[in-house]
């Protein structure tokens, strides 16, 4: 499962199909494997009619061409002994001259033994949703195969353990680029902008996530529209902008495990203190607070901005278009207080109204490139920043930009610590220097 793409470029023969099942449910698909996994084989063969069902019937992801590569045009899943869990596969076969874009037919291989039932659902969904990928485009960036599947897969399975293997390395390194790939599960992780897209824009369904594949497919190998031009044009429909939605998308991200407020990634109460993104806490006053870091392609770093008694609004300004800023009011336990605000120009002001005894902002800063193709290589990480200050209300109600005692001779700010789990190297890591705040950027698939 966790293997799939990647070892697929290597392994281009299918394995040999010594017993076969058909599906139960007479959809067209067919599990193949050696004369002692008679077991197996029946427990996959009713795995994938499940994923078949859920994904294809229901869901409306489109199901695997018919392909002639195994013993007829019926899809093909197989049980390679020689491999263990969690490696598994889809490879692409051939070609489809019917259609008019640039989708191939596929094929599927699993190990020869799982930890559990569901586990082995769990992949199965995930590896169903690649050969929907293919059906799709097949030029689409690798990154990009995971991230869907890993939403596909949560949704269908639900099994976290399998499912949720990338949310500690996407959430301890926020400084990469969306689409980074390396040699950590970062990039399973990476499908939390799904789970944003889907549950802040489509109720939890796939509609759009579908859309992007469809809305970026090409005639060619060539992966040009790629998704992320299609979430431009889904983005303008609803008066957002790709900065905003990704401000706003790294927000979110602080309100998993422990922090969960029942108000974001649904369920997220249940992935634990492994998913908890980084956050450094910064006294801000009347005067400007620098905020910075160097960040990859949609990386972000999370502040926690502890606000003067009688604070009536923060202001935020960005050091230009590429550069994000989202800040949402947070309660005493730490709750989202409002959805917050986001930058569309280079500033923005959030009005506070905050209870009283209350006094903290969660601020996401994020790099958000205009021009990012995830075809080619990463986009490195670059310094950006953003500057926020007070605004303070007089005991007679007035308002004043100034008059705050100034911050503590360090800033009030707290020694900065790399994101967790961040190893800061040449791996893609960003170079940490004075008051970092790292987005992220890179990429791959399975």
């Amino acid at each position: 499962m966790f293997w799939s793409l990647t070892v697929a470029l290597v392994l281009a023969q299918r394995p040999p199909a010594v017993v076969s099942l058909p599906s139960a449910r007479g959809y067209p698909l067919m599990v193949h494997g050696p004369l002692n996994a008679t077991g197996l084989i029946t427990r996959i063969r009713d795995a994938a009619d499940v994923s078949w069902e859920a994904e294809i019937l229901d869901a409306g992801w489109p199901p695997p061409p018919p392909d002639t590569g195994g013993p007829d045009e019926r899809f093909d899943l197989y049980v390679d002994p020689s491999m263990s869990f969690p490696e598994a596969y889809v490879t692409s076969d051939t070609g489809v001259p019917s259609t008019s874009w640039y989708d191939q037919t596929s094929y599927m291989v699993l190990p020869g033994d799982f930890p559990n039932d569901a586990a082995l659902f769990s992949t199965v969904a995930h590896e169903l949703n690649h050969a929907s990928q293919y059906a799709l485009d097949a030029a689409e960036d690798d990154a990009f195969f995971e991230h869907t599947a890993v939403l596909v897969e949560k949704d269908v399975a639900r099994d976290f353990a399998t499912w949720g293997v990338g949310i500690a390395d996407f959430q301890g390194h926020p400084e990469r680029a969306l689409t980074y790939i390396g040699t950590d599960w970062y990039e399973y992780g990476a499908g939390m902008w799904l789970m944003f897209l889907s549950e802040r824009f489509d109720g939890g369904g796939y509609g759009l996530v579908q859309r992007l594949w469809r809305d970026s497919q090409q005639p060619g190998a060539s992966n040009h529209p790629h998704f992320l031009d299609a979430l431009d044009g889904i983005l303008a429909e609803r008066g957002w902008t790709r900065r905003r939605f990704f401000s706003t998308f790294s927000a979110w991200r602080y309100f998993t495990g422990p922090r969960d407020d029942g108000r974001h990634f649904e369920g997220s109460a249940g992935w634990g203190a492994s998913s908890l993104i980084a956050v450094t806490r910064v006294s801000v006053g009347a005067s400007p607070q620098a905020l910075t870091g160097s960040l990859a392609g949609y990386g972000t770093r999370l502040f926690v901005l502890e606000l003067p008694a009688g604070a009536a609004a923060l202001v935020g300004t960005t050091d230009g278009a590429e550069t994000g800023l989202a800040l949402i009011p947070l309660g005493a336990s730490g709750e989202a207080l409002s959805d917050g605000v986001a930058t569309e120009g280079e500033d923005l002001t959030l009005r506070l109204g905050l209870p009283t005894g209350t006094a903290q902002v969660l601020a996401a800063l994020t790099r958000t490139p205009a021009a990012y193709d995830p075809s080619m290589a990463p986009l490195s990480a670059r310094q950006v920043s953003a500057s926020v200050s007070a605004e303070v209300v007089l005991p007679d109600g007035g308002i004043v930009d100034g008059g705050v005692a100034p911050p503590p001779a360090d800033g009030g700010v707290e020694p900065l610590e790399p994101p967790m789990g961040c190893g800061c190297d040449g791996g893609g890591g960003a170079g940490w220097v004075g008051l970092a705040l790292v987005l992220a950027a890179r990429r791959r698939r399975r």
